[in-house]
């Protein structure tokens, strides 16, 4: 099935940001520029027990580290989740951003208990509500997903959130055309994409293309459908 995009906050604010770096080599001065700043801005580094403590040497000596063994991003991915709540306690926001986190890994279940979580500290949270739905979308739960809409639907009627998720809904129960008109109202980046999909599923390639040339325009990326 594909992949359902999740869009965390439809106007791009920033709620946390979480870092991956590579390092290659023991030896810090092969660390690219970006990759130190990274380390040094870190609240929480978490990293593999066998990595060279000397590439830790430039880190904030308030950040937190935490040693994960096996498969660095299982691990992490936990680590993370508890260390955010331990710097701000009670905040919906932050257990959204995780919780992304682990739908990125392909860690569904995780992801949706962490959104229930984060609704029981703030049950009107639209980018909670719209991201749980798009997690259900991904694993097929349409009626689910499209309950969410409708929660959305009452807390804030003009949410850009509710074409877009509706638009999926409706992509993936094969109503394309209805699904077009949900996405011609949504934001443009997310109205592009739900286009271009949605016109490649019904064969209209020209058109396809065609909201794939607008979503490169707008995000600077060459997407291609396959």
């Amino acid at each position: 099935m594909r992949n359902f995009p999740i869009f965390s906050d439809v106007m791009n604010r920033r709620v946390g940001l979480v870092s991956f770096i590579g390092a290659s080599s023991d030896d810090p001065e092969l660390l690219t520029l970006k990759a130190q700043r990274k380390l040094q801005e870190a609240d929480v580094i978490v990293h593999d027990r066998v990595i060279a403590p000397v590439l830790l040497e430039g880190t904030r000596r308030e950040a937190v580290r935490v040693a994960v063994d096996g498969r660095l991003f299982d691990g992490a991915t936990d680590v993370l989740i508890r260390e955010a709540k331990a710097l701000e306690p009670g905040n919906a926001r932050v257990l959204n951003a995780y919780a992304v986190l682990n739908f990125a890994f392909a860690r569904g279940d995780a992801g949706i208990s962490i959104y229930k979580e984060a609704l029981n500290l703030d049950p009107l949270a639209i980018s909670v509500l719209a991201n749980l739905s798009g997690t259900y979308l991904n694993e097929n739960r349409l009626d689910e997903a499209a309950e969410l809409v409708e929660r959305i639907r009452q807390i804030e009627p003009q949410s850009t959130w509710i074409p877009v998720m509706s638009g999926w809904v409706e992509n993936l129960r094969g109503n394309s055309e209805a699904a077009l008109e949900h996405f011609v109202g949504a934001p443009d980046g997310p109205s592009a994409w739900g286009r271009a999909i949605t016109h490649y599923d019904l064969g209209q390639d020209a058109a396809s293309d065609a909201a794939l040339e607008e979503l490169k325009q707008i995000s600077g990326y060459d997407i291609q459908v396959a």
